[in-house]
């Protein structure tokens, strides 16, 4: 009885539809800042922010980031070259799933190439002395910035930024995947996704880095070897998961899993334009472990680039929390919405594969 009154509470419409996301589009920005803020004026310590916001609010707000044409400048700048690349770069035309109305988007895959270029740019750009280090962490960053202030970047710093960037180039080359993710198929493009990749995403992602630039952090080198080892693994096992389910899709399961036959569900299912349509839903290889399994690898992936931080204070595994609290939720809400659109479908699969992200405990 417990559970399920928890359960009416957290899908009450007004809940879900008018508390929350009100509390999200007034406390993100801020707390936003307030990260910001502690990382480069307060040594990382969350709590000493807090001891300041409560007894001297006003050195507080002083702290905080101003808005200014610098930014807007660069902002700009940037936007216009990523829309360049976006229209000028060559790539395979890609069709998407269906929406929840019956369309298919179409897209040009070339984020790859467009990564690339980003990533050459400001290497380049560093080098030739166009860009300075100091620049990046005093108007907003934070590897560049640990060279310049600790003369050198500590294995710590390295690690983590090995691990995050690996996963973005995963991201792109998961370019397609993402495209049929929750994300976009359902979450639309609103506050969640525009302010969310704009502001949140940079901002809280790169917690752990930002940290060390001011308290650089030197592992041992079988802590350092295990953590870019945890790393690797779980960049590996997200890109198989996804991979493995596309292929299955792909193929129509004519094809096999960890070399077996694919386990199947057939679904039906109706869009919003009255149209019937099937899918089926993978129960064997990573899919059987968990409905959604590749969030524990997204999970363990945040902690691998958080640890080289160490315990001093909880800022770093700020991203950590949030991403736990983030992946739960959308699994309940895909589930939820899987439900609706499978019906008994989804009850059969649920019956199949009954942990929703991690094996055997949740």
């Amino acid at each position: 009885m417990t559970g399920s009154l928890a359960k009416r509470v957290y899908t009450h419409p007004v809940l879900r539809g008018t508390i929350i996301p009100a509390l999200l589009l007034l406390l993100s920005p801020p707390f936003t800042l307030l990260t910001i803020t502690t990382c480069q004026t307060y040594g990382g310590d969350l709590l000493a922010a807090g001891r300041v916001a409560l007894t001297a609010p006003a050195a507080l707000l002083a702290a905080l980031p101003r808005p200014s044409w610098w930014a807007t400048g660069v902002l700009a700048a940037y936007t216009a070259v990523q829309y360049a690349l976006l229209v000028l770069l060559p790539g395979r035309r890609f069709v998407a799933q269906l929406t929840p109305m019956g369309n298919r988007p179409m897209y040009r895959l070339n984020g790859v190439a467009a990564f690339v270029i980003n990533v050459v740019a400001v290497v380049a750009a560093g080098r030739a002395g166009l860009l300075h280090p100091g620049v990046v962490y005093d108007r907003y960053g934070e590897l560049l910035a640990t060279a310049e202030r600790h003369g050198g970047l500590s294995n710590g710093m390295a690690v983590s930024a090995a691990i995050q960037l690996l996963y973005i180039a995963k991201f792109f080359v998961w370019e397609a995947g993402y495209f049929n993710s929750i994300d976009i198929t359902h979450d639309r493009f609103g506050f969640l996704i525009c302010w969310g990749c704009l502001c949140w995403v940079p901002s809280v992602y790169t917690l752990p880095s930002m940290y060390m630039a001011s308290r650089p952090v030197h592992l041992s080198a079988a802590g350092a070897l295990g953590v870019l080892a945890l790393g690797v693994v779980s960049v590996a096992a997200n890109y198989d998961a996804d991979r493995q389910r596309q292929r299955v899709r792909a193929t129509n399961g004519a094809t096999t899993v960890w070399g077996k036959p694919p386990v199947l569900v057939h679904a039906k299912y109706v869009t919003g334009d009255g149209r019937h349509h099937n899918n089926i839903l993978l129960a064997s290889g990573w899919w059987g472990q968990a409905r959604h399994v590749n969030y524990l690898s997204e999970l363990m992936l945040a902690l691998a680039w958080t640890l080289p931080a160490g315990f001093d204070h909880c800022t770093p595994y700020v991203y950590v929390a949030f991403l736990t609290v983030l992946l739960v939720d959308r699994a309940e809400r895909d589930d939820l919405r899987c439900r609706t659109k499978y019906g008994s479908y989804w009850s059969d699969y649920c019956a199949r594969v009954p942990y929703s992200i991690v094996p055997y405990l949740y």
